[in-house]
């Protein structure tokens, strides 16, 4: 097969990453909304299982008369509820892992190199005419590294350029990984900085 030329390979090439970006939204969605709507999610089977309405409100669990059923049952939703709500931060941070190796496979592949170099693919790109975030696209970088490799260079790094990343941090050495906050504000951020060029 003939190689292409170069315009169509760059237009095939970002048409390509357009679609593993919007396959990573989807994803990112459907795994956030999930979490986020555990609580409903369980106040309708216990709706459906005392078969009340959606407008019917909830029994207290106090007038439960066989055996604290309803406070077995609300204990157990309660936990199901702070699971979720603490899986939600982790799931987060690796879809920004994963959406950082998405843009890092996509430049090596097209510079044709084994190691992604920040400032030599936004040299690169914008050679080629894409205006990139060259910024948002580094944080990027910063935050993925933070939350694979807890504190070091990336932390300290990313805190200095954005300290609202860190719950808390009020100095450089103190950016860990257990501290950052990635929201979904963060994520769609990130995910317009690698699709908008």
């Amino acid at each position: 097969m003939a190689k292409l030329p170069p315009h169509f390979s760059d237009v095939i090439s970002l048409a390509i990453l357009d679609m593993e970006v919007d396959e990573v939204r989807h994803a990112y969605s459907a795994a956030t909304n999930s979490l986020k709507n555990e609580k409903k999610t369980s106040e309708e089977s216990i709706r459906r299982a005392l078969r009340l309405g959606p407008n019917d409100p909830l029994p207290e669990p106090e007038t439960d008369e066989e055996g604290d059923y309803l406070d077995d049952v609300y204990d157990r939703v309660a936990e199901q509820v702070a699971k979720a709500q603490n899986v939600l931060p982790f799931v987060r941070k690796a879809f920004v892992i994963a959406l950082f190796h998405l843009w890092e496979r996509h430049c090596n592949q097209r510079m044709s190199v084994g190691h992604y170099d920040h400032q030599k693919a936004m040299a690169w790109m914008a050679a080629k005419g894409l205006n990139l975030q060259s910024s948002t696209l580094s944080q990027l970088q910063l935050a993925c590294n933070c939350a694979k490799h807890d504190r070091g260079r990336s932390c300290s790094d990313l805190w200095k350029l954005r300290p609202d990343f860190f719950n808390g941090v009020q100095s450089e050495d103190k950016a860990s990984e257990p501290r950052l906050i990635i929201t979904d504000e963060t994520f769609d951020l990130f995910l317009r900085a690698v699709e908008r060029r």
